[in-house]
Order: structure tokens, then sequence, then C-alpha cells
């Protein structure tokens, strides 16, 4: 799913570009389906322009056909195991996160899902030596916690590798992936995004179409992200406990939620639930997942200085 820019077609300019987000069209989807007559109203375009730049999207940007097996010896030789760092998550993981895979964290506030997401991009930019996209909603993203964290100055010098983003709102979520994927088509190495929080961003609506339709660009762009260019999402979510009456019980029942809906639900290709049940102490499930792990759950522990196996 392309971005529209002056540059996907000849006839675009910038001030065309800019008529068409005004009118909420961002993508190549978003204007394939646009009524013509309705783009033409609030356009510089004819109708027949509108229809020529439709039908040359089509040709171009149309997936091409390929072979099963190329696609195999592909993944093969793309798909990488990233370790937490944490022996006993490994475990769980059956090595680790999977590149081509999208994971959702979730669990109740201060579960321990953000330092959890430190420990891993510690672990990444020192013992692997790679870079680590983190796209904050939150806005307390913080260097020096991640320094105190790294408790070694020679290892200081591998913050340059955490690329931070903040989020104040849903349509910075989807900006900012367009533009990590134009980064990583132009060479730029990442392999762990890691998204925190997704549900942050979806509370300031009660329009469940206008939060399902930024959620469908932005699932769509992390599953070509993660698939064709070999990196590991990892999303946190925020659970809720809801209290439910059927109106003859005098003992109500607390129910779980997790945020985002259920379209979200259907995205992450593995969940894991964080659960807390002493101040350091927390367990994680697996609560959904395509993959079958032999352990079903594990115990860390959280302090200052990170996060560790129990």
């Amino acid at each position: 799913m392309s971005r529209l820019s002056p540059e996907i077609n000849e006839i675009f300019d910038a001030n065309i570009t800019n008529s068409l987000n005004f009118l909420r069209i961002f993508t190549v989807i978003d204007f394939l389906t646009a009524e013509s007559k309705h783009i033409e109203q609030h356009t510089n375009l004819s109708f027949r322009e509108i229809l020529q730049i439709k039908n040359d999207l089509i040709k171009t940007l149309s997936p091409k056909p390929i072979k099963a097996s190329s696609s195999y010896k592909h993944l093969i030789k793309k798909s990488a195991i990233i370790s937490t760092g944490i022996k006993c998550v490994d475990d769980l993981l059956e090595g680790g996160f999977t590149t081509g895979k999208i994971y959702e964290i979730n669990g109740l506030p201060a579960s321990g899902k953000t330092i959890f997401c430190l420990a891993v991009v510690k672990h990444v930019i020192t013992n692997l030596s790679q870079k680590v996209y983190f796209l904050d909603s939150k806005n307390n993203f913080s260097a020096s916690r991640l320094k105190e964290m790294l408790n070694n100055n020679h290892h200081t010098e591998s913050l340059k590798n955490v690329l931070v983003k903040r989020l104040e709102e849903k349509m910075n979520l989807l900006n900012s992936l367009f533009e990590i994927k134009n980064e990583l088509e132009n060479g730029l190495h990442v392999r762990v995004i890691i998204i925190d929080s997704l549900a942050i961003l979806f509370m300031d609506s009660n329009d469940s179409t206008v939060k399902n339709n930024v959620l469908t660009h932005c699932a769509n762009i992390m599953h070509y992200m993660a698939s064709n260019l070999n990196v590991v999402f990892i999303v946190t979510n925020l659970m809720t406990l809801w209290r439910e009456s059927n109106g003859f019980d005098t003992h109500d029942i607390m129910q779980k939620k997790i945020s985002c809906g259920k379209f979200w639900q259907t995205i992450p290709n593995v969940k894991l639930t964080f659960e807390k049940f002493t101040d350091s102490r927390v367990k994680i499930f697996v609560t959904d997942s395509l993959i079958m792990p032999k352990i079903v759950e594990a115990e860390i522990l959280i302090s200052d200085e990170g996060v560790f196996s129990i």
C-alpha cells in the first residue's frame, strides 16, 4: 500500500496531494476506492485524468505473481531470530522474536510492558549491535533510564542505535510507518521496531469506523514491512478490567479486555500477556500464537537494572 506523493504519478503535484489528504485520501488504496466525481470536485484534476491515473496505478503497483519456490528461498535467506536477552522468554518463544512476525505484549497498567521493551532494546543495541526503532506514544521514553540499564559506560555509545519517534495521535503512527518503510527500502538496517503503546493512540475517538480504517492501514504496512523487509514488530497494548453484572447475582464479574477492538486482535501473529503478581515478579503467558511453544509461560524479575529470568 503506497503513500500518495508527487512522485507517484507525473500528473500529481504537491497541491493535488495536499487536496487529497484534506479529503482523507492518503494512500493508493484510498485513491482507487474514492469516487472519481468526489475527487474531481475538490481538486484541479479532470474526470479523464483521474481515470487515467487510476489505470496507471493499477498497472504499475499491482502485485506481480512469484513462484512459491522463489518465495521460500527468499524467506530462508532473510529470516532471523532476534534474542530478547532473557533466557526464559527466549525459551518461551523458541529462540526469540522471529522476523516477519508481529508480536503483541498486553497487560494491565504497570505490568512491566515498557521496561521489558527497554530490556529488549538494551540487548539488541549492545549484544547484537543493531539499530532499533522505538515509536513512543506515551512520551515517556527515557534515554537516561536506558543508560542506567546499560550499567557500563562503554555501552553508552550504543545509544546512538536507538531511533525514537514521538507519536501524538494515530495519523502520526501511520505517517511514521511509511517514513520508516522508505528508510528501510533505501538501505537503513533495522530488524526490530517497537510501538509503545498502541492503545493510547486510539482512545481519542469513539468512532470505530475511523479507528478501524487507520488500524487497517497500519496493519497492512506493518505486515508488508515484517514480511518483505524482514523486521520484527513488538507492539504493547493495554488490558483493562470491566465490571459486568447480570442483574440478578449480587457478585459482579470482572472481565479483562484488550484495547483497540476485535479487528486488531486478528493482526498479531503472537500475543504475550504480562501478569504482575508481586512488585517485581511478572508472569508471561502465550495467549494466542500461530506457533506452538513447548513452554506456555515464563516468569521474569523486574528491577531498576532491567529484566531477568527467574
